[in-house]
């Protein structure tokens, strides 16, 4: 439980493939962006991702027609995968917490 962090909900009535943890990241809570998030777990070797950018943003289908993606936005500019790997030790899975609890301001 940190202020300004948790992990993504998945949708009712699906199945999650727990292909990746994502955790959304409340700015104002938390105290510092998603990017500078980003940045500070990089400095320490923690390795993380930004979800990918819209199809509807990329050249070839700027011109296309989006549906349905009010949210989407948000989500890509508010976001983080943390690691998540089946090699993840108790202590890696605890190193990331610390350094997420650390970060906040």
């Amino acid at each position: 439980s940190i202020e300004g962090v948790k992990l993504l909900p998945f949708n009712s009535g699906t199945r999650s493939n727990h292909w990746f943890y994502t955790i959304v990241i409340d700015e104002k809570k938390y105290g510092i962006s998603r990017n500078e998030l980003f940045e500070r777990l990089t400095e320490v070797g923690i390795q993380t991702s930004p979800l990918w950018g819209l199809m509807s943003e990329q050249k070839p289908f700027k011109g296309y027609q989006s549906y349905r993606i009010e949210k989407s936005k948000y989500y890509v500019d508010n976001t983080l995968n943390i690691p998540c790997s089946t090699n993840l030790k108790e202590e890696d899975i605890e190193r990331v917490v610390e350094k997420l609890k650390e970060f906040s301001k």
